[in-house]
């Protein structure tokens, strides 16, 4: 089965959801980062960012990490339903898809909750000890 066709498949109200999401989990971004930069600018006079900078490398960024992080999760999940359903039996599964699917639903799990961007941003995975 190839990915795209797994991907035209995704219905209507599944992509309102996974862009609701993420916008959501964007806008709150938005919102953390401003809270974050008002204390910041509080505790250190001295270091004090222009409005464009502020624009461009906190609220731009943040929200498109947000937002694209959350997308791919929610496609990750999608996948990996398609994949899951194609299965023909759980008896014969190869090593490599059950890998695959195992990553592919912690991937949609993580994102979705709105976690995946820490745990990218910080270079850790849940379970590893770094």
């Amino acid at each position: 089965m190839p990915i795209m066709n797994c991907i035209y498949d995704i219905p209507l109200l599944y992509i309102v959801v996974m862009i609701s999401f993420s916008l959501y989990y964007a806008i709150r971004d938005l919102f953390e980062q401003s809270v974050y930069l008002k204390s910041a600018e509080k505790d250190q006079s001295s270091n004090k960012l222009t409005k464009c900078e502020k624009i461009i490398i906190l609220y731009m960024q943040g929200f498109l990490f947000k937002f694209v992080t959350v997308i791919s999760s929610f496609i990750a999940l999608w996948v990996g339903y398609k994949i899951l359903l194609s299965l023909k039996s759980f008896d014969n599964i190869g090593v490599g898809t059950a890998i695959l699917l195992v990553f592919l639903f912690a991937w949609g799990i993580i994102g979705a909750g709105g976690y995946l961007t820490a745990y990218i941003s910080q270079g850790k995975l849940p379970g590893f000890k770094i």
